[in-house]
């Protein structure tokens, strides 16, 4: 999977948009592990938000099964 331009990013504040099944869950998660994994932004200065409970608990659970976080 090539990596996309929302988890390549400088570390700053970033919106992601677009239709169901676009990969914004993915991305997010992405973003975040990378952050953490290259030690450019601690685990507790990370907000990720949702207007979905569903997604929130896609994060959650991609998160946690992850090492780092």
């Amino acid at each position: 999977m090539s990596e996309t331009p929302s988890t390549l990013a400088r570390p700053s504040a970033i919106l992601l948009m677009g239709v169901a099944g676009a990969g914004k869950t993915t991305a997010m998660v992405h973003r975040i592990q990378r952050l953490v994994a290259e030690g450019r932004c601690p685990p507790a200065h990370i907000l990720a938000t949702s207007f979905s409970k569903a997604n929130v608990t896609d994060l959650q659970r991609a998160l946690t099964r992850w090492p780092a976080c």
